[in-house]
């Protein structure tokens, strides 16, 4: 069963949804894949460069042939893009000097004649002092599939329905992350009761999980949902580093580089989503009188997607031509009146902050802060009234919230609201604006923010951090003393100390703010402090502790 799904996968993925899991098994192989493209007309042939077990570079020339034949009239139009493989040389500061091997990879099957032609092809790079050209068919990735991956995939009735409701769901929604994580909690042993994995096991079940996401995000892929695919690469990213935590696992060793091929995967879906919005004057999508009702959380999103492209490439060098000019220059992206309808939409109006922080000079970024923080408490005050909900509640909740108190004759079913008085973020956020030294702000802040419940979920260890969901852990609510001091404050927005976050995650700050955005329940005050000192130059209190 679960080999038929992969090769319906297979029969009807394009050749960019199969590149990711194809990289994965290449890893998985033990080659260290070290560039996988985006499709530029620079890429001179080479979608996937690694290097293999025996040190040798490797070039690849990916073709998308869904359940078709490659004919010897369609490989005579490849032979450019196949002399590029072969002729140049690998210019990657990575990969090892010299002669490279050359693969041609296709998810179809090419024709007889065809075959004749590669053969004619390789004789005469034979000729010139080349290598030959490699052939990587349907049936060859079929079956490194099934030795690297469906052997080990949940069988139980459960489990395998979650994976099937995956894949054929439309593709245009947003990712399902609660059932991706509970088969991946599967795949990986991460539950309570299981037994600790050695380590040539565990490798293979990475590689297996990361196999899996590429299956049933097959078509989010191919509808181009790039928020569907970062949400689930996002969530293998943190599922992996959580396993290793559980099974006592060095994350070096043997999750980081699957790991590694999924952020290279999450940073082009983010560059992707670039590119199709950087020439669009207008953001709305569809019919604008439909649109118009979810317009302010997509268009959120969108600006908090964006704003993590920013930081995270100037966090790592690569320059993304005409992303800063858009973000200073687009009417949507300079907006600042950003809709808070719930606190799960928090994480995405922080990166935005973080975002404007860089580049704007001004006290302006510090202003959104205030209002963001204002927002949460006023709202948080109300409860019911406000329809304000928890950062486990998404735009869906507060849109049926919305709808039945518009349209009370219709009975729409609203789910239960906050009860009031209570706030996941609010301590973050003042502790955020304490450290920008706006005193007075915060003092006019303080009645508010001392009169609400401040909520966070402690997990128990690590492991229990980099799940969807976990009993494992522990809800505590504060409330804070009136007469606290300006200097007791000033205190506790210093500490940047997380709590049981896995220090491989803590590492990549980047993929930690994107979990939180997947994740809201998961941003955390102790997380989003760590973040805002990763992300705010800006630091006006004594060194953090």
């Amino acid at each position: 069963m679960l080999e038929r799904l992969l090769e319906n996968w297979l029969d009807n993925a394009s050749e960019r949804s199969y590149q990711s899991p194809f990289c994965q098994m290449l890893s998985a192989r033990g080659h260290k894949v070290v560039h996988s493209t985006r499709h530029t007309p620079i890429e001179l042939g080479k979608d996937v460069i690694s290097v293999d077990p025996d040190g040798g570079a490797c070039a690849f020339q990916l073709k998308g042939n869904p359940g078709s034949r490659i004919t010897a009239n369609a490989f005579r139009e490849l032979v450019p893009q196949l002399n590029q493989l072969v002729h140049f040389a690998i210019q990657h500061p990575s990969a090892p000097a010299g002669p490279h091997k050359s693969y041609f990879v296709t998810n179809g099957v090419m024709d007889e004649d065809a075959q004749f032609s590669l053969k004619a092809l390789n004789e005469n790079n034979a000729a010139l002092g080349h290598g030959p050209i490699e052939l990587i068919e349907r049936g060859t990735l079929l079956r490194w599939g099934v030795d690297l991956g469906a052997s080990l995939w949940p069988s139980e009735l459960d489990e395998l329905n979650e994976i099937l409701n995956l894949m054929v769901l439309d593709g245009s929604e947003e990712f399902p992350v609660e059932r991706l994580d509970r088969i991946l909690t599967s795949v990986l042993r991460v539950r309570e009761t299981d037994k600790k994995l050695k380590a040539d096991d565990f490798r293979r079940r990475v590689t297996s999980s990361a196999l899996l996401v590429g299956l049933v995000s097959g078509r989010f892929a191919n509808r181009k949902n790039h928020w569907a695919l970062i949400s689930a690469w996002v969530l293998f990213c943190v599922h992996a580093i959580g396993a290793s935590e559980k099974h006592s696992l060095s994350y070096s060793k043997n999750a980081s580089g699957a790991i590694e091929i999924a952020l290279s995967e999450i940073f082009d879906r983010l560059v992707f989503l670039f590119d199709e919005v950087k020439d669009r004057e207008c953001w709305v999508e569809g019919d604008i009188m439909v649109d118009g009702l979810f317009y302010a959380p997509r268009y959120l999103l969108l600006n908090a997607l964006l704003s993590v492209l920013y930081l995270w490439s100037n966090e790592s060098g690569v320059e993304i031509e005409g992303l800063e000019e858009l973000l200073r220059t687009h009417p949507n992206s300079s907006h600042c009146k950003l809709h808070v309808w719930g606190e799960f939409a928090v994480p995405q109006l922080l990166a935005v902050h973080w975002r404007l922080r860089l580049l704007d000079a001004t006290t302006f970024p510090d202003y959104f802060l205030v209002d963001l923080l204002g927002s949460v408490l006023r709202s948080a005050l109300k409860g019911e009234e406000a329809a304000f909900y928890g950062p486990y509640e998404d735009y869906s909740h507060h849109f049926l919230a919305m709808m039945s108190r518009e349209f009370p004759e219709r009975k729409f079913e609203a789910p239960n609201r906050s009860p009031g008085r209570v706030s996941f973020f609010a301590e973050a956020l003042l502790h955020l604006l304490v450290r920008t030294g706006m005193k007075q702000s915060c003092k006019n802040a303080w009645p508010n923010y001392s009169r609400l419940g401040h909520c966070r979920f402690v997990p128990d260890s690590p492991a229990d951090y980099c799940l969807y969901r976990t009993k494992n852990g522990i809800e505590v609510t504060t409330q804070v003393q009136p007469t606290s001091t300006w200097g007791d404050l000033q205190e506790s927005a210093r500490s940047v100390q997380l709590e049981n976050v896995p220090k491989a995650l803590a590492e990549r700050p980047i993929l930690l703010l994107l979990y939180g955005i997947v994740c809201p329940h998961r941003a955390t005050p102790s997380v989003i402090r760590f973040l805002g000192r990763k992300f705010n130059p800006c630091w006006f209190l004594g060194p953090p502790n």
